[in-house]
């Protein structure tokens, strides 16, 4: 999603790049906890607080990138 907001901002296409595969223990070292699949959701935090984001993440990326 970001390199598809930058290359909106900057009206360039987006690049590819390579990636490479890591363990988080190989990256962070020992002692480190993660898991291998978070799924966000704003439930508890929209009964709790009765909130929801008035801005979406894409619009968010885009004026931070622009700015």
């Amino acid at each position: 999603m970001m390199s598809k907001v930058y290359a909106k901002v900057l009206r360039e296409r987006a690049r590819e790049v390579t990636t490479v595969d890591v363990s988080s223990k190989e990256f962070y070292g020992e002692g480190y906890d993660d898991s291998d699949k978070r799924i966000p959701d704003m439930t508890i935090i929209n009964k709790q607080l009765s909130w929801n984001p008035k801005t979406s993440l894409w619009d968010l990326l885009e004026s931070t990138l622009t700015y």
